[in-house]
């Protein structure tokens, strides 16, 4: 993700960044992870950094304030699905016309991407999950041995896969 922002903003702009839950190992390591790569290697200032705490309501809430507090911006970063749900909404309500990146890609943020509202997301080929969680228990069930960790890969989806 910082990667990609850093090529569609030529390493300088000013960008909104919105997560889930505080206190998620997961998500706060994928924010460390990009605000490191965007300090370390980009000119591009975070405004602010939002937690939703996993409320839809909250997202949607925190998104529109930063973009009030913040009219200026050039990007708007979803570090989970429910920020990048949230993005949609207003980016149709305001029309935006600004970068805006997610990861996942749910059904919503493909048609999305077609229509304008969501400029790239980060896909862990989520499609594949409920396949992937199906045969690992029936490998279970089996008493056969299970992976602890299965890679799906990672993918940018839009924004001409920003080359």
């Amino acid at each position: 993700m910082g990667g990609a922002i850093d090529r569609l903003l030529k390493g300088r702009g000013m960008i909104l960044v919105s997560t889930g839950f505080s206190e998620s190992l997961n998500l706060r390591q994928r924010l460390e992870g990009f605000l490191g790569y965007v300090h370390r290697e980009t000119r591009i200032d975070v405004l602010e950094v939002g937690y939703h705490e996993g409320i839809a309501e909250q997202a949607l809430a925190n998104l529109e304030a930063m973009i009030d507090d913040h009219p200026h911006f050039d990007a708007f970063v979803a570090l989970d699905f429910m920020s990048g749900a949230a993005s949609i909404l207003v980016w149709k309500a305001m029309g935006l016309n600004r970068y805006a990146l997610t990861f996942g890609l749910m059904p919503e943020i493909s048609e999305a991407i077609v229509n304008g509202q969501i400029t790239l997301a980060v896909s862990l080929d989520e499609e594949r999950w409920g396949e992937l969680i199906v045969q690992q228990l029936l490998k279970a069930s089996r008493h056969e041995e299970i992976p602890a960790y299965i890679d799906t890969g990672i993918s940018l989806v839009g924004g001409e896969a920003v080359k």
